[in-house]
């Protein structure tokens, strides 16, 4: 759990979900606070308050963060502040998972200070700016900032008087020089300090879909002296939303020494936005076999969007392709949009010389595309034999790392100078594993270069 004192008498909360092969294994959380001690926190709560799946439910996929608001009535933390003390009160913080038998896990703690945002900016931290653009009307609070996945951490402000619709500019000081931000925005619709979409079973909370970016937006900002990054929340207001990538799986031999030609296939994701899908299915398009239904991914969106995966063999998709889907939403409603190919990540982009060496802890080197490497991001994955990630960076599927940034991979240490490791201590010897490095192009279309490697 990491708790980041940013925001106008309150926190933001970021914890790690109880994940197993990508599905939560809690049936909720609870998450309180107290002014008095961390006994009390785990306690009565008497210095303070608590979330719980009684009060203010953290279910099981509620994202892994929560805003606490002091400033905003209809939030959980409200009364706390306007009792205990807001800016300048320190606050013992402690969390842990339920499960449906009742039993409960360990606490993770913290202890911070709540502070007014800074208003100049602070020496060695640089000054993030932040237009933020919605053309409808929204009634809830909006919060917006950086979010640095290397250290969990919020550089935020909140603004609680609803100026919509309009583009306003706000600005965050106390940002680390040279953080790598994802530029986040969340209108908190219904109060509850969560960016979920509208889950009616939920009811009295969440029945309100919030519209926000955060766990959709994963490209990273570096900022540095001044930097001015726009967000428009305009594309995240729908219902849900449909999209489609492609893959070229670049010719490879796999660990028993069989030759794999290039191939190609196309990724279809539905996710929620204001509403959840619940069912969804490919009606028509080329090169695949239609209809067919999509399978859940609980590990994708904030409460789990549904993914498919289909290979079209030897043939290249092509840009303007356009695929049909019927989407059902947990309100009933019945969408079917269309989505279309982009394009594909050539041949000619795929890394190049993939090679490992040190035994059960190898170090992984390959080379970038000699043509424009600087367009693109990358990505390092390493799977065992049964195809289970051990390790990947960065972390979150999708986002990269540039072609300055990385240059080998050390094992056992993280280049991008976060906390993400492998999931074991070392490799076993005589074990067969893959691994690949991922050309992502802006739209989310790759060209994937395995190896195998045996220690």
């Amino acid at each position: 759990m990491v708790v980041s004192p940013t925001i106008n008498k309150g926190v933001i909360v970021y914890w790690q979900p109880i994940m197993i092969n990508g599905v939560d294994q809690a049936l909720g959380y609870s998450l309180n606070w107290s002014k008095t001690s961390i006994a009390d926190c785990e306690g009565s709560q008497t210095g303070g308050g608590g979330m719980n799946l009684n009060n203010h439910p953290l279910w099981e996929d509620s994202g892994g963060v929560v805003i606490l608001d002091g400033a905003n009535s209809k939030n959980p933390f409200y009364t706390t502040v306007n009792t205990k003390g807001g800016d300048g009160t320190t606050y013992f913080f402690c969390m842990q998972g339920l499960n449906g038998a009742g039993a409960v896990g360990a606490w993770a703690t913290a202890k911070v200070t709540l502070a007014a945002p800074a208003t100049s900016q602070q020496s060695g931290d640089a000054v993030l700016t932040v237009p933020v653009t919605f053309s409808s009307h929204a009634s809830g609070p909006l919060y917006t900032g950086c979010y640095a996945p290397a250290t969990h951490q919020f550089y935020a402000v909140s603004d609680e008087t609803h100026p919509w619709p309009t583009t306003k500019t706000y600005t965050i000081y106390n940002v680390p020089n040279g953080a790598g931000c994802e530029i986040f925005g969340v209108f908190d619709l219904d109060g509850d300090g969560l960016a979920t979409p509208a889950a009616p079973e939920a009811s009295p909370y969440s029945v309100v879909g919030n519209i926000y970016n955060f766990n959709r937006n994963t490209t990273l900002v570096s900022i540095s002296g001044t930097t001015t990054q726009s967000l428009s929340l305009n594309p995240y207001s729908g219902d849900i939303t449909a999209a489609i990538t492609t893959q070229n799986l670049g010719s490879w031999t796999d660990a028993s020494g069989t030759a794999q030609p290039e191939s190609y296939s196309v990724t279809f994701t539905v996710n929620e936005m204001v509403q959840l899908p619940v069912a969804v299915e490919l009606t028509s398009g080329p090169n695949v076999i239609a209809p067919v239904d999509f399978s859940l991914c609980a590990a994708c969106g904030v409460q789990g969007g549904f993914v498919m995966t289909l290979s079209t063999g030897s043939t290249q998709p092509q840009a303007g392709d356009t695929y049909v889907v019927t989407v059902t939403d947990e309100s009933g409603t019945v969408d079917t949009p269309s989505v279309v190919v982009s394009g594909v990540v050539p041949a000619a982009e795929l890394a190049t010389d993939l090679n490992a060496t040190g035994g059960t802890m190898p170090t992984f080197t390959w080379g970038y595309p000699l043509i424009n490497p600087t367009n693109y991001n990358y990505q390092f994955t390493l799977w065992d034999g049964n195809g289970n990630v051990i390790w990947q960076i960065p972390a979150t599927a999708g986002s990269g790392f540039s072609s300055t940034a990385v240059t080998s991979i050390v094992w056992g240490s993280d280049p991008l100078g976060g906390n993400n490791l492998p999931s074991v201590p070392s490799l076993t010897s005589g074990q067969s594993y893959v691994w690949a490095i991922t050309t992502l192009d802006s739209n989310g279309d790759a060209a994937v270069q395995k190896a195998a490697y045996k220690p």
